[in-house]
C-alpha cells in the first residue's frame, strides 16, 4: 500500500509533483485546496465556512478540514493507497491523521524551496477554472487569452495568490511546516528535495529517493 505525503509552502510546486506520481504509481491524489475549491465553486455550507479564512490567507480551522479529508480516504479507490497534497498542516491533523487512517503513511516528501522564489512564482501564477491547470503569466497574452491546455476563457488569479496574501499565507505556513517536518523526521519517514530545480528533475529526484528506479 502506497500512502504518502507531500510537505511543501505555498507555490513549492507539491502538487504538480504529487500529481506526476499518483499517475506513476496509479494511486488517487487528494489535494486539500481542490477540495476546498470544489465546495467553494458550488456554495455549499463547507464552501462558505472555508471561504472567511482561505480568502485572507488564513488556515481554514482544523475541524473543518479533518472531517473533509478522513472521509475522502476512506474511499473505495483509495484502498490501494493516496498522495496526500495540502494536508496535513498542522500536528493536530497529523495526529488526526496518524489515529483514523488504516495503514500506516510509508513516505512524507517534503519539497525545499527558499521564501524569495515562492513569492515569484506566486505571485506569477494564474489558474484555468475550466480545466485547473496551473500557468504562467509570461507564457499567456493576457488574463483574456484562452487556456492553452484546454482553449476555455477561463483564466484567473486567485485571490489567495495576490501578493499581499502571499506573504500572509508564507507567514502562517512557515512555523506550521517547520514543526511537520521535525515531526515526521522524528518517524524517519521524511525526504527532502530541492523544488528550485526543473520539475522534471524533481520528479527523478523523487522517484529515486523512493526507490522507484
Amino acid at each position: 500500500m502506497n500512502n504518502l505525503i507531500f510537505l511543501g509552502l505555498a507555490g513549492a510546486g507539491k502538487g504538480t509533483q504529487a500529481k506526476m506520481l499518483s499517475g506513476f504509481l496509479n494511486v488517487p491524489m487528494i489535494s486539500s485546496g481542490d477540495l476546498f475549491r470544489f465546495h467553494l465553486g458550488n456554495k455549499t455550507e463547507l464552501g462558505i465556512e472555508a471561504n472567511k479564512f482561505m480568502s485572507t490567507g488564513a488556515l481554514v480551522p482544523d475541524n473543518i478540514t479533518i472531517n473533509m479529508i478522513l472521509k475522502r480516504i476512506q474511499e473505495q479507490d483509495c484502498k490501494e493507497g493516496f498522495i496526500l497534497d495540502g494536508f496535513p498542516r498542522t500536528l493536530d491533523q497529523a495526529e488526526s491523521l496518524n489515529k483514523s487512517i488504516v495503514g500506516d503513511i510509508n513516505t512524507v516528501v517534503y519539497i525545499e524551496v527558499e521564501e524569495t522564489e515562492l513569492l515569484r512564482r506566486l505571485s506569477d501564477r494564474v489558474i484555468c477554472e475550466a480545466c485547473n491547470a496551473i500557468l504562467s503569466k509570461l507564457n499567456i497574452n493576457g488574463m483574456d487569452s484562452n487556456c492553452p491546455e484546454c482553449d476555455n476563457p477561463s483564466l484567473s488569479q486567485r485571490q489567495d495568490d495576490l501578493p499581499e496574501v502571499v506573504q500572509n499565507r508564507l507567514k502562517t505556513q512557515i512555523p506550521l511546516i517547520n514543526r511537520l517536518v521535525n515531526y515526521y523526521k522524528q518517524k524517519e519517514i521524511l525526504i527532502s528535495v530541492n523544488g528550485q530545480q526543473n520539475k522534471d528533475i524533481v520528479e527523478f529526484d523523487i522517484q529515486t529517493k523512493l526507490g522507484l528506479h
